[in-house]
């Protein structure tokens, strides 16, 4: 009898490595992972076995592989132990390019818009007959709530992130492109660098596969790339059941998969989707107050929830609990414009994530605020914020909880005690 191998995942919290864990417990390899976040308890009635904390004694002889998220450092005891012993050691999307090396892959890149585009494909290719495997860096309802799902076709659809180049282990058949605005501060020396990442990237679609882009970057690829390129149709304006015109941008790029695989009325499933798990997520109401959580932190995207907000919900104040994610991102891009549409604006913390010592020299959450004056205020904590929020949110009020790291717990807790 073969016995079944174990792979051992470092960082398995998070949203896109987790999902590929579940994908190697579905193939039958004993699965195990860690994380510093106690929210990785979901993962043991799955069957991954879970270990809280980064410990070398985690690390054993008998695993065969060792996946890593970018997100730790090379110094990680985990990662030192596994090199020492000699083990297969590759980062997340490394080992989804492997994993996905025989599939017909769809990947959807870009800097914003990722989540929503890839979930609005693979529902046209589910009820469309198609039958993929999915996984995407958020939770997706049509697929049980979950960021991971088996689809018995040879078609995969995958998010790609641009993180230090790390989508350049993929080898997509389509490639989206939804945007592309400098972000990852912390890796990307320039503007003409990041773009360098998704050139790269589109250089690997092979000749009878296809680039889906926004005419606007035809400049960027055209002459470069040997696929077939394919634009948008910057007339369809399908009818959402999620707000806002970045939304209607995300369908289009979703269409557009949709049609070069055959599907002709994807509005059929477009106009049914309500969203994904923190993006522009309504959590609830309470005492008149309505709760809204979302994962924007670059300008842009909070431009744009915010202007979605102010549309849907005309007329009523918004209160934004807004936590810069990053402190390179928070001091090197400019929000002074992104908050046009919120009446108050607080800031507890800066989330940090990869960050230096000299990044964090800086910037402080509190300058940051007096850089929005004068609707923001600095709160300095969670729990000072939520006695903030307690004593000025009044029925009719919109609250919404923006950012990359962990302002969730800011919403859940008002909805507890107000």
């Amino acid at each position: 009898m073969q016995m079944r191998k174990k792979v051992h995942f470092i960082g398995v919290g998070g949203i896109g490595i987790s999902a590929l864990a579940k994908a190697y417990l579905n193939e039958g390899y004993i699965v195990q992972g860690s994380d510093i976040s106690k929210a990785i308890a979901y993962l043991e009635p799955l069957g991954i076995k879970v270990f809280y904390g980064h410990n070398k004694n985690n690390i054993s002889k008998d695993i065969s592989k060792v996946i890593y998220t970018e997100a730790i450092n090379s110094d990680n005891p985990e990662l030192v132990s596994a090199r020492k012993l000699g083990l297969d050691c590759v980062t997340y999307f490394e080992e989804l390019g492997r994993y996905t090396k025989d599939k017909y892959l769809i990947a959807v890149s870009g800097t914003h818009g990722k989540t929503t585009t890839t979930a609005m494909i693979a529902l046209c290719l589910i009820n469309g007959g198609f039958d993929p495997s999915v996984i995407i860096g958020s939770k997706m309802k049509e697929i049980g709530d979950t960021n991971y799902r088996y689809g018995k076709t040879d078609i995969f659809v995958v998010e790609a992130c641009e993180y230090r180049e790390s989508f350049l282990g993929l080898e997509p058949n389509i490639l989206v492109v939804t945007n592309i605005e400098l972000d990852h501060l912390d890796y990307y020396r320039s503007e003409s660098h990041y773009i360098s990442a998704f050139v790269k990237l589109a250089k690997k679609i092979p000749r009878d596969g296809f680039l889906v882009i926004n005419k606007k970057y035809l400049e960027i690829f055209k002459d470069i790339v040997q696929c077939s390129i394919i634009e948008i149709d910057e007339s369809y304006n399908p009818v959402l059941q999620i707000p806002g015109q970045h939304n209607i941008e995300n369908a289009r790029h979703a269409c557009t998969v949709s049609k070069i695989l055959g599907i002709e009325t994807p509005d059929n499933y477009l106009n049914k989707f309500t969203g994904t798990w923190r993006r522009f997520e309504i959590l609830g109401e309470k005492k008149g107050v309505l709760v809204i959580d979302d994962y924007a932190h670059h300008p842009t995207e909070i431009e744009a929830t915010l202007k979605s907000i102010k549309q849907k919900y005309p007329g009523r104040r918004v209160v934004c609990v807004f936590q810069p994610h990053q402190y390179s991102r928070t001091y090197r891009l400019d929000f002074s414009g992104s908050f046009i549409d919120a009446d108050i604006v607080m800031v507890p913390n800066i989330y940090e994530a990869r960050d230096t010592k000299e990044d964090k020299k800086r910037i402080t959450a509190k300058q940051f605020a007096e850089t929005l004056q004068p609707k923001a205020i600095y709160t300095r904590d969670f729990s000072n914020t939520v006695n903030v929020l307690r004593d000025i949110l009044v029925s009719n009020d919109i609250l919404v909880t923006m950012g990359a790291g962990d302002i969730r717990e800011v919403s859940e807790l008002i909805l507890e005690l107000i």
